[in-house]
């Protein structure tokens, strides 16, 4: 048990950095007008908010996810979605319809 509990913070930094360096790269491909960054930013950020809601609610998520941030990204991905889902973001990225 002391081992797991040990881990928990190292399995969050972790976390943090894939998430870090992955919107960083998606971030790139938005500014390019990549279809690829847009896909990307989506996903991650569908992601950190299917799992710091989890967090938020006390069920089986990323361990070591503070409530603190996990409120503070749940609200920065659905403004990143609210905003890419846009009709005229989308038709940068050649998705409208």
């Amino acid at each position: 048990m002391f081992v797991i509990s040990a881990q928990l913070p190292e399995i969050y930094s972790v976390y943090t950095l894939a998430f870090g360096l992955l919107t960083l790269s998606f971030t790139y491909g938005l500014w390019l007008g990549k279809n690829w960054g847009w896909n990307g930013t989506v996903a991650v950020s569908t992601f950190v908010l299917v799992a710091d809601t989890l967090a938020l609610l006390n069920l089986p998520s990323i361990p070591g996810i503070p409530k603190l941030a996990a409120a503070a990204e749940i609200i920065y991905s659905l403004m990143v979605l609210i905003y890419l889902s846009q009709t005229y973001v989308r038709a940068n990225y050649k998705f409208s319809k």
